[in-house]
Parts: C-alpha cells; structure tokens; sequence
C-alpha cells in the first residue's frame, strides 16, 4: 500500500491500481487514517528547493505521527517498522522531480452529498460541515458535501443565499453559481442565482470575495458595498456601488419603514420579494411611506401602498414597475 500511495500521488498509477486504493480505503476508518498521516510527509516533502533542514523536519514529523499512533493502536505496528523506508521512498520520488496530485481526495472515501431545499414561501437556515452559516430564500436549493475536501470548500447554489464563511486560509471556500465562481476566506455576502433570472448577483456585506468565470478575462474582486452582475447570456458584466445591508434584508423576520423615501426603500423590496423595480427618480424621491412586511405578499405590499398614497403598480413577471 505504501507503494501504491507513491504511485498515486505522483500520478503514475493506472485505474485498476487506483481502484484498488480507493477499496482499501472503503475498508476503514484506520486505513484512510494512515493514508492522511502519510500524506503530511508527502506535503512536507513536496517543497520547491529541498535542504536539509526541511527534509529532517519532514522526516521527524513522519517519524512522530507513527510513534503516537502505535500508542493508540497497536494496529499501526507495521506502519511503525516500515516508517522510516516509507519517508525515505517519499523523499527520492521527490527529488526524482514528480509532482503532487492535488485532488488526491477525490478517492480517498466515499463522498456523501447532501442537498437542501428551501420550498416556496419559505426561508431557513443551514449549518455547514465547517461551522459556516448559509441563509436560504425562498425557492433556493444547495448542494455539499457531508466532509469538505482537503484543499478547499465548495458548495453549489440555486436560487439566493446569504453565506457567512467561517475564516480558514488553508482552505478557501468556493460558491459556485453556474457561470460564475465565487471565492472567499471568510466573509459575509450574498449570491442570486435563481435559474429563470436573467442575472447572477453578488453583494459583499463584510471582507473580500473574487470572481471568476469562463466569460471573464480574469477575476474580478469584490469589495464592502459593491455588487457584482453577470447577464446570463450575453455574459457581460458591471459592478455596481449598493446598500449591502438591504440585499439581506430578506433574511429578517419582517421589515419596518417610518418616514422612508421610497427610492431608500425600494431595494429592501427587491430583496425581499425577488423582484427589479423600476420607479422614476423624481417619484422615489418625493414619496415618503411608514409600513410594515411580515408574511404579506408583493400583492397585498403594493396594494396597501396603493390605497394610503398616489401610487400605482404593474408587474410584469419579475419586474415591477412603480408610477403616479
């Protein structure tokens, strides 16, 4: 097996070698133990200009981590008397010039997926394995892992969702949205990606998030209080300076104006219902409302604001638009 590790990670196994592997890591948990603490020495190894220095760090680490396993299993006995053979193996591929695979994880276990989704007129709350906070609106459905990978965090989102990552630098974690990527170390934003929209949004509440996509000459980075758009099928883009605060206000359990401007107002609404509204200036500007949203719907919202001002409305699948 120690062999078969070496092979693998330097890319020279075959797919029968590979099955193989993957096998004995089904067997369990002690076996894909071993193969993570092998691993550390492979990493340390893998540096780009070895010294002495750093390849007796690797070897003494490798060295520790069998010593304190044979202290809780006397099933590593083996692994303890080859120790030593299996680091010096590790170092002459190194230096033999190969490289690490770095998705190594895809066959060490069996991945459990899960899949949440949030019905319609319904929003809710998900802890992720990393202790990672995700918000779902209504209509949202996202997809990861029971276990991250190694190397990164990624999920998968249909609809809209407010994240707040849990910071981890050795681990980023990736929201992929379709046509657009978004990367992140820990932060607060929110992605729409809801599949009959002709738009995917992102707004940056808190930190940093790059964007990346196949219609992008290179990744763009996101800042507080900006938001990102990608047309679906042009694939153009533009960035634009918002109220981050209000394309969360969804996540609240009702919202309050007293006194408002409805051109402060309007994109608590958008969020809220899901909807573009489109008002002139002059008429956002000089109307003021005092109300509340709890459980109502965009309907019985406009036509309570209808009935106490001079406004009326028309919507048009998800645009509304708003006049005297």
């Amino acid at each position: 097996m120690e062999q078969l590790f070496v092979k693998y990670w330097d890319g020279s196994a075959d797919v029968s070698e590979k099955i193989a592997l993957l096998d004995w890591l089904k067997q369990s948990d002690e076996n894909r133990k071993v193969f993570s603490q092998s691993y550390d020495i492979w990493l340390s190894a893998s540096l780009d200009r070895p010294n002495e220095l750093e390849t007796a760090i690797a070897l003494d680490r490798f060295k520790s981590r069998i010593t304190d396993s044979e202290k809780n299993r006397q099933k590593n006995k083996k692994l303890l008397r080859y120790g030593w053979q299996i680091a010096a193996s590790f170092l002459l591929v190194f230096l033999a010039g190969n490289y690490l695979l770095k998705n190594y994880f895809q066959i060490q276990q069996p991945v459990v997926i899960n899949q949440v989704i949030m019905p319609e007129g319904s929003k809710g709350k998900v802890v992720l394995p990393d202790g990672s906070l995700v918000w779902l609106k209504s209509d949202t459905k996202i997809i990861y892992p029971e276990t991250f990978a190694a190397g990164f965090r990624e999920v998968k989102v249909i609809g809209e969702a407010y994240f707040e990552v849990a910071p981890n630098k050795q681990k980023p974690f990736i929201v992929n949205a379709d046509e657009l990527n978004v990367k992140v170390l820990g932060t607060k934003f929110n992605v729409r990606n809801y599949p009959e929209r002709d738009n995917i949004t992102v707004t940056l509440l808190e930190g940093k998030v790059s964007l990346a996509s196949s219609s992008l000459p290179k990744e763009h980075v996101l800042l507080p209080n900006q938001q990102f758009v990608l047309d679906k099928k042009s694939l153009s883009s533009k960035l634009i300076p918002v109220k981050a605060e209000a394309s969360v206000s969804w996540i609240k359990d009702r919202l309050a104006f007293e006194g408002k401007r409805l051109s402060e107002i309007i994109p608590y609404l958008e969020a809220w219902y899901g909807v573009d509204i489109i008002c002139d200036k002059a008429v956002s500007e000089q109307t003021y409302l005092t109300f509340t949203i709890r459980n109502e719907s965009l309907n019985e919202t406009m036509r309570s604001i209808q009935f106490v001002s001079s406004l009326k409305f028309r919507q048009d699948n998800n645009k509304l638009f708003i006049n005297k």
